[in-house]
């Protein structure tokens, strides 16, 4: 595919307001966890309900790969403008039934069932979102801004969690009567409609970008592809390990084991992610401004020395001030890292396989690394009883992608091979 000296506002208005709207309505679950453990999962031992909520919240992203594989094989082969309309879809309307559920009291182990059945759905959907709008963003635009403009997609995405954060916010100022009974659904309904406006646009979109391969998808083309596969993995890794623990995990931990209050919890997530959007795009500019391998290099250095230090400092007797400041350093920190590895998402393969190839390990990376950085988080903190634990595990993962990557083409203000991404 040749590059495109750039693309049209209404484009990237229709990429964007899908992204922003999907990660609101994924996101959603994780912040709303506690509420839908008491409804879904009652237990005597509230522990024991939130890590039932979490298991689900894991299961939702088991079904991604799966979900990567066939549209990441529909957007290379039909077109990226297919992806995107299918992603949405499923993903609001996975959104909005859930809002409908009646509750285990109500209805049972049934009510259960299909909280599990419509959370699968939205992982189904959710699994093309992001790698489509970016893919796209990626092979448009010109290759002096490829960092900035790709560094959208994770802005875009981080905007639709402060969304999630703000409306969660709301919800819990209800009394706790209102809260349990009606108030948990309105936050799923407003993502679901959304999302499915959003589907509208997008049905109205221009042609988008769309892979010239005619090669038939087969086991070999990623064969040959292995290296920059695994390096996409990890990639994904990092950088969904840092926004799980300190973006979606993080309001939870407070709220249950450092006991803040629910709204000042969410006010200090709010304030941060308002910072992770702003760093995310300073990302994308400094790669292009300075290289991209010398920045993400940097970024994951910086990751691997103040992961444990950071939670070492997460403890009940320190005030919810040094909560606040430990999210804000990974705003920053972890925002360089979001942005300045966007471009890294369409260079590290060729065109013939950019979609399904980004996609499949993307979500592997999502399964493996963020649907299970909850529970691993917790388990590290319970069974070994120290409270740095998790960062030894997020600086672990860091250290290896940085030796992984150490030796990467640094292909910053270079046009997109088209045979040799």
């Amino acid at each position: 595919m040749s590059q495109q000296s750039g693309f049209s506002k209404l484009q990237l208005t229709g990429l964007l307001t899908g992204n922003i709207v999907e990660y609101y309505d994924y996101i959603l679950y994780g912040l709303m966890a506690p509420v839908l453990a008491v409804l879904f999962f009652p237990s005597d031992d509230r522990l024991t309900s939130l890590l039932h909520s979490f298991v689900l919240f894991a299961s939702g992203m088991l079904i991604r790969p799966v979900g990567a594989v066939v549209i990441g094989y529909l957007g290379d082969r039909y077109g990226r403008r297919s992806a995107l309309l299918f992603s949405c879809f499923a993903t609001g309307l996975g959104t909005f039934a859930i809002g409908c559920l009646p509750d285990v009291a109500s209805a049972g182990v049934l009510a259960t069932v299909f909280l599990v059945f419509f959370r699968l759905l939205q992982g189904f959907g959710m699994a093309g979102e992001f790698c489509s709008v970016l893919v796209c963003l990626g092979e448009t635009a010109k290759a002096s801004r490829r960092g900035l403009i790709t560094s959208f997609a994770h802005s875009s995405g981080m905007l639709g969690t402060l969304l999630a954060s703000l409306v969660v916010t709301l919800i819990y100022t209800l009394p706790e009567e209102s809260l349990y009974s009606w108030g948990w659904r309105v936050p799923f309904w407003l993502g679901g409609i959304i999302c499915l406006v959003a589907w509208g646009i997008r049905k109205k979109l221009p042609d988008l970008p769309k892979s010239h391969n005619t090669e038939t998808i087969n086991l070999s083309l990623y064969l040959r592809e292995y290296f920059g596969l695994l390096r996409m993995l990890l990639v994904v890794g990092v950088n969904t390990l840092v926004f799980h623990l300190f973006f979606v995990f993080f309001s939870t931990q407070m709220i249950e084991m450092l006991n803040i209050p629910k709204q000042t919890a969410m006010w200090i997530n709010n304030l941060n992610l308002v910072g992770l959007v702003f760093f995310s795009c300073v990302g994308g500019w400094l790669g292009d401004r300075f290289g991209r391998r010398r920045v993400y290099h940097f970024c994951l250095l910086a990751i691997a020395l103040i992961s444990v230090p950071a939670y070492s400092l997460l403890s009940k007797d320190n005030g919810w001030w040094v909560c606040a400041v430990v999210q804000a350093v990974f705003a920053v920190i972890g925002g360089f890292t979001l942005g300045v590895s966007s471009a890294l998402y369409t260079e590290l393969l060729p065109e013939s396989i950019r979609m399904f190839g980004t996609m499949v390990p993307y979500n592997i990376a999502i399964v493996v690394f963020g649907g299970t950085a909850p529970l691993i988080a917790m388990g590290l903190i319970e069974w070994t009883g120290v409270s740095s634990a998790p960062g030894y595990y997020l600086a672990a993962v860091c250290l290896v992608t940085f030796m992984m990557l150490f030796h990467i083409k640094d292909k910053t203000g270079v046009c997109l091979d088209t045979n040799n991404a």
